[in-house]
């Protein structure tokens, strides 16, 4: 169908006015306490942590469905949670010493231990990250020390009793600051620890490692890469790992990076994201989601969430625009309707655990409903037949008419825009994969999106 230019002039303009409402949206709902740590459940309920000792759990709509304030946590601060095959949870606390508590499905405790393997004459002992693991015991990485930190590893059974612990694991550099940040399981049952070194002087720099232990506790490899910080990893179905972080530039800048690895640590890629911070990654269906903060034209450091194929080249991104106060995106989840719930903290924040202040609820292209384009009435269009095998129409009311649509695949990718001409128009997909797409209809500030299914 060929267009008159003045037209094709009034779809671009429309539509850049859409991408500058999408990408930039102030869509966030306060907290209303800090939480400092979050799990996903299989129903797409959540449970988090608020302040030392109380554990919440809500639905996907944030509306409470049991809450629990008096743990027996006396006197320890309770940090991290994880949900355990039975359906409750295993949470950590810091203290002397360490502390894991088992609680049930209702947040009750069942069990409470010290976790004791650490008897320095100095300092405090800090559980960082913890997983269950395939033998249904669990593990966890620590800090330690008196005024600088080193790192350890330590595996217990089900009922939290210590199996072997590896403390100090990292070779001798020259340094008062060697910290495990995180790990995860992969699926041969070894342990891979993250984290950083800073070195001390006379050197300088820092550097940031993968580490893995087999189940027992033996040492497998480790790989370091220079320059680095990483701020979250995940491992994906290849059992490559994918890391959101930073790296120096030719300036000696740290900026924002993506890198890929093997199963072994070797380096397979990495992509520079033209952003502020890069601070957690998922993984979703077509690729990888990365969260953090992104500095805009306002005064304030706003939310950003970028998309990308597995690959690292970007489908999509957006930024949530603060209005405020500078924000930064901590955690990114998704739920069974490909929704993303992305959970964020006033920036900077300078802490070993987060305290999140806000939440965003976004579709699966990014865009928040509630703010930018007012959808419009339901009765103002129609989409028939649906499914269909790439051939169908939409109808619209006769006021619609000279509305602008686009339709885009599932990975976010604009592959069809006009405008709508007739009441009844027609459209031919026949030439795109099979899938679910979707088309976005958009006339004088109001929006209405629709789903459309190739059989």
């Amino acid at each position: 169908m060929k267009l008159h230019q003045s037209v094709k002039r009034t779809i671009s303009l429309l539509f850049f006015a859409f991408s500058a409402v999408a990408s930039a949206q102030n869509c966030s709902e306060l907290n209303g306490n800090q939480i400092k740590d979050i799990v996903k459940l299989d129903n797409d309920d959540f449970v988090f942590l608020t302040d030392n000792f109380k554990i919440t759990k809500v639905d996907s709509d944030f509306d409470t469905i049991w809450h629990q304030d008096h743990l027996d946590t006396t006197g320890n601060r309770l940090n991290k949670l994880q949900p355990t095959f039975d359906g409750g949870f295993i949470a950590a606390g810091s203290g002397p010493d360490g502390n894991l508590y088992k609680l049930n499905a209702l947040g009750d405790t069942a069990w409470a231990k010290t976790v004791q393997i650490f008897w320095g004459p100095f300092g405090g002992f800090s559980i960082r990250d913890l997983i269950q693991t395939k033998d249904s015991g669990y593990a966890f990485v620590a800090i330690f020390g008196h005024q600088f930190a080193n790192s350890m590893l330590v595996k217990t059974n089900k009922f939290g009793d210590t199996l072997w612990t590896k403390i100090d694991f990292l070779p001798a550099y020259n340094s008062l600051d060697k910290q495990a940040k995180s790990i995860k399981e992969n699926s041969n049952g070894d342990l891979v620890v993250s984290g950083f070194v800073t070195l001390s002087p006379p050197a300088s720099g820092e550097f940031s490692f993968l580490y893995t232990f087999n189940a027992n506790g033996d040492s497998l490899w480790a790989k370091t890469y220079d320059d680095y910080n990483f701020n979250g990893f995940e491992i994906d179905g290849n059992q490559d790992f994918i890391i959101a972080g930073q790296a120096k530039n030719v300036s000696n800048a740290m900026e924002p990076v993506i890198l890929k690895t093997n199963s072994l640590g070797d380096t397979l890629w990495t992509r520079r994201v033209p952003s502020k911070r890069l601070n957690c990654v998922a993984l979703v269906d077509g690729g990888y989601a990365f969260a953090g903060a992104k500095e805009q034209l306002s005064n304030y450091t706003s939310s950003y969430l970028l998309k990308t194929d597995v690959n690292g080249d970007s489908l999509w991104s957006k930024v949530y625009q603060a209005d405020s106060t500078d924000r930064e995106l901590e955690l990114i989840y998704t739920l069974s309707n490909d929704d993303y719930l992305l959970l964020g903290s006033k920036a900077p924040f300078q802490s070993n655990f987060l305290r999140m202040d806000y939440r965003i609820q976004v579709d699966s292209l990014g865009n928040c409903g509630s703010v930018g384009f007012e959808e419009l009435g339901n009765q103002s269009i129609t989409l028939s037949p649906n499914p269909n095998t790439g051939y169908f129409s939409i109808q619209i009311d006769p006021s619609q008419l000279g509305s602008v649509y686009g339709i885009f695949d599932n990975l976010g990718r604009l592959i069809e825009q006009g405008v709508i001409t007739e009441q009844t128009q027609d459209f031919d997909l026949s030439g795109q994969l099979r899938g679910m797409y979707t088309i976005k209809v958009s006339n004088q500030g109001e929006m209405k999106v629709r789903k459309v299914i190739i059989q």
